[in-house]
C-alpha cells in the first residue's frame, strides 16, 4: 500500500506536534484512572506513579512501551492468514453491535436467522476479510447462549477471520478458548476485539479485564477514545481529539506492559454528537475531520490504524445514507488506516443493520477503492497510435479493451440504463437492485469448509436444540 499522505492536506505537523506536548502533560500531570487492581499493580511494578487508581505516564514510560507495538503482524483463521501491517493491503472488517435491521423498509428487532443471513453475506463478499461475532445482536436467543451462538455460528458459516467478544474476563476468556478450540489452534492471534475508554480520562474495570484476557493470550487489541464532544469530552473537535489520544494512548500503554509486542491497533474517533438532540452520531464531516487528524497521530506514533467505512445516521436507504456513507468510506480510506471497520449496512448511528445498504455499501467501497487508485499515465495507456490513426469525426468502438476494464468501474447495482430501458424492466430502484442481489447471495451460499467431527461436537454441546444452526 503506497502512502499517498492524503491526511496530511487536513491536518498539518504543527497541529500533530501541539496535541502531542499536550498530550504528554495531562499524560504525565493528569493522568489516567485505571478501575482495575491488576492494572494498578502492573503499573507500580513498571515504575509508574501511582495515586490511588490514577495512573500517570511520563514521557519515557510511554516511549517505551509504543516501541514495543509491532508495526505488522498476522492473523490466522482457519482458511486465511491475513498480514496487518503499514506497507500491507487494507483489512476490510464487519459491523459491531446494532439490535435492529433494517429488511425492505421496515426496522425490526434482528434475531437468528438474520444474523445467520449476515454472516453468509459477510463469508461471499470479496471486500471482507474480518467477520464480527458481535456483528449483529440476534434479540430472540436468550442472553447466556449468545456468545457461544454468535461465535460459533460465525466460525462455522464463515472461514475468514473472526473478531472477538469484549466485555468481562470470564466473557473474553470463554469467546477465545471456544474459538481456538474450533480452529484447532492455540497458538497463533486469531482474532480482535474492541476496548473503549471510559471517558472522561478513565478506564472503566470490564475493558481493563478485555485487555487483559485479549493481551495474555496474544490476541489484537484495538484501542479507542470514545468522548463525545460537549458531552463526555471538550466542546471541540481538537479537545476531543486530545482527550481521546489521551486515554487511548495509556490503553496502549497496558497492552505493552501486560504482552510486550501485543498486536495493538490505533482506532480512529469516529463518534461525535448532535448536541441539539444529546445524541451520539456518525455520518457528519467532523466523523472525517476526525479521522484524518488522528491519522496523523497515528502515522505520529508509528502505529497500526483503524478507520470506519460506510456510517451513516440515516434512518432509511435515501439521499442522506448515501450521502454520508459515500463521505465517511472516503475519509477512512484517505486516512490510510491498516483496517477499516463497520463497512457496510450501518444506519441509525450505529444503531441498525441494512440489509439493502449492505450490498450498496459494498458497491460504495468498490468505487473509493477505485476512485483513489487515480489516473494511470503510461505510454501505452496514452494510445498515440490510435490517436494518429483514427479519422477525423469518426470513433473508437471496438472489442472492448483491457484497458477500459482496468480504468472503468462498472456498478452492478446503480442504475445507468436509458429511462426507456429502465422503464421496460419494470423500473426497479436501486434498493430493489439491492435485495435482489443480497437474497441471491444467501440463497446460493455454501459452507466454505466440510466442518471435523469435534467442531460438530463442539456447535452440539454448547448450543440448545431449539437454537441449532
Amino acid at each position: 500500500m503506497n502512502n499517498k499522505n492524503y491526511s496530511s492536506l487536513f491536518t498539518g505537523k504543527d497541529d500533530v506536534a501541539l496535541i502531542h506536548e499536550k498530550t504528554l502533560y495531562l499524560l504525565e500531570n493528569k493522568g489516567v484512572y485505571f478501575e482495575s487492581d491488576e492494572a494498578i499493580e502492573l503499573f507500580k511494578q513498571h515504575g509508574f506513579r501511582v495515586d490511588g487508581r490514577v495512573v500517570f505516564i511520563g514521557q519515557d514510560l510511554l516511549e517505551k512501551a509504543l516501541k514495543t507495538v509491532p508495526r505488522s503482524f498476522d492473523m490466522h483463521s482457519r482458511g486465511n492468514k491475513f498480514t496487518v501491517g503499514m506497507d500491507e493491503e487494507t483489512m476490510m472488517q464487519s459491523s459491531l453491535g446494532p439490535v435492529n435491521v433494517l429488511d425492505a423498509g421496515v426496522y425490526r428487532r434482528a434475531n437468528d436467522q438474520d444474523f445467520l443471513n449476515f454472516v453468509k453475506l459477510h463469508q461471499t463478499s470479496d471486500m471482507m476479510d474480518l467477520i464480527d461475532c458481535d456483528m449483529i445482536v440476534p434479540n430472540n436467543i436468550p442472553l447466556k447462549n449468545q456468545l457461544a451462538y454468535t461465535t460459533l455460528a460465525t466460525l462455522k458459516y464463515s472461514d475468514k477471520i473472526i473478531g472477538g467478544h469484549n466485555g468481562s474476563k470470564e466473557r473474553c476468556d470463554t469467546f477465545i478458548n471456544l474459538m481456538q478450540d474450533f480452529n484447532d489452534d492455540h497458538e497463533h492471534c486469531q482474532t480482535l476485539t474492541l476496548a473503549t475508554s471510559s471517558p472522561p480520562f478513565a478506564w472503566n474495570k470490564e475493558m481493563c479485564a478485555t485487555i487483559f484476557s485479549y493481551a495474555q493470550t496474544g490476541q489484537c487489541l484495538v484501542i479507542s477514545g470514545v468522548g463525545l464532544p460537549g458531552m463526555t469530552s471538550p466542546p471541540s473537535l481538537a479537545g476531543t481529539i486530545l482527550q481521546n489520544n489521551v486515554e487511548l494512548l495509556a490503553g496502549i500503554v497496558l497492552t505493552q506492559l501486560i504482552n510486550p509486542g501485543n498486536p495493538t491497533i490505533y482506532q480512529l474517533t469516529s463518534l461525535e454528537s448532535d448536541l441539539r438532540y444529546s445524541l451520539c452520531v456518525a455520518g457528519g464531516a467532523e466523523t472525517a475531520q476526525s479521522f484524518f487528524t488522528m491519522g496523523e497521530l497515528a502515522k505520529f506514533y508509528n502505529l497500526p490504524s483503524r478507520a470506519n467505512g460506510c456510517l451513516s445516521d440515516a434512518k432509511a436507504d435515501d439521499y442522506q445514507s448515501g450521502m454520508e456513507s459515500m463521505l465517511i468510506a472516503l475519509a477512512g480510506r484517505m486516512s490510510e488506516p491498516q483496517m477499516i471497520y463497520m463497512l457496510g449496512g450501518i444506519l441509525d448511528s450505529y444503531g441498525a443493520l441494512g440489509y439493502e445498504k449492505f450490498m450498496l455499501d459494498e458497491e460504495t467501497n468498490r468505487i473509493v477503492k477505485h476512485l483513489l487508485k487515480g489516473t494511470t499515465v503510461t505510454e501505452e495507456l496514452l494510445f498515440m497510435d490510435k490517436l494518429e490513426k483514427v479519422e477525423h469525426k469518426t470513433n473508437y468502438i471496438a472489442r472492448t479493451h483491457k484497458a477500459y476494464k482496468a480504468d472503468f468501474y462498472l456498478p452492478t447495482l446503480s442504475n445507468r440504463q436509458s429511462i426507456s430501458n429502465w422503464e421496460n424492466s419494470g423500473s426497479p430502484s436501486v434498493q430493489e437492485n439491492a435485495e435482489k442481489a443480497w437474497k441471491k447471495r444467501v440463497e446460493e451460499y455454501t459452507l466454505p469448509t466440510k466442518l471435523e467431527a469435534f467442531q460438530e461436537k463442539l456447535i452440539k454441546d454448547s448450543i440448545p436444540q431449539e437454537f441449532m444452526f
